[in-house]
């Protein structure tokens, strides 16, 4: 069952990366962009034994959401139709997902959730207010953490991050900012 369930939430970052169609963000007044959900503005957590110094950042302008990357984990896959892209730290076995895809009507945001949800038998995880999902499950020896967020535009963005279960201790903080840092743009 834990082998379908892993099997299962890849599946789903990768359906949610294929049901995308382009979607632009619009700019506010003078050219700025509305944040819709906010940034975290301390620092983040440091993975083992690294100085806690800023992070680099993926931008999908597609979808018109951004989200942190940890210090160290490089690109590994960039969508061709540029709907996200996957990050990970070889060294320590984890890796993170971004991807952006349309939800018109809200069907996809609840497919994804639903998806999640049917994918395993440990998922925990909620709605925060109208416009977003937090999740969590663990699997095969893994840790999965996941947050989708409805944005302006008809779309969503979802952002996955997976790593070894027995460095949870170490990694939990690291996921959580990850998520936490989304932000998306109407």
């Amino acid at each position: 069952m834990l082998d379908r369930g892993l099997s299962f939430i890849w599946a789903l970052a990768a359906v949610i990366g294929l049901a995308a169609c382009d979607r632009t963000a619009t700019p506010d007044n003078a050219g700025a962009t509305r944040t819709v959900t906010p940034v975290d503005s301390e620092p983040p957590a440091a993975l083992e034994g690294e100085p806690d110094e800023p992070v680099g950042t993926y931008a999908n302008r597609k979808y018109g959401f951004s989200v942190m990357i940890p210090e160290g984990w490089a690109q590994l896959t960039a969508a061709a139709n540029e709907d996200g892209s996957i990050f990970e730290d070889k060294k320590i076995g984890a890796d993170l997902r971004a991807y952006g895809a349309d939800n018109e009507g809200d069907a996809d945001f609840q497919q994804a959730i639903e998806a999640l949800r049917d994918g395993t038998t440990d998922v925990e995880g909620a709605m925060v207010g109208e416009r977003e999902y937090r999740g969590a499950a663990t699997a095969e020896g893994d840790r999965i953490r996941i947050r989708l967020i409805k944005t302006g535009s008809g779309a969503m963005a979802s952002v996955m991050v997976r790593y070894p279960v027995d460095r949870a201790a170490t990694l939990d903080p690291v996921a959580i900012r990850v998520l936490d840092s989304l932000s998306v743009t109407p």
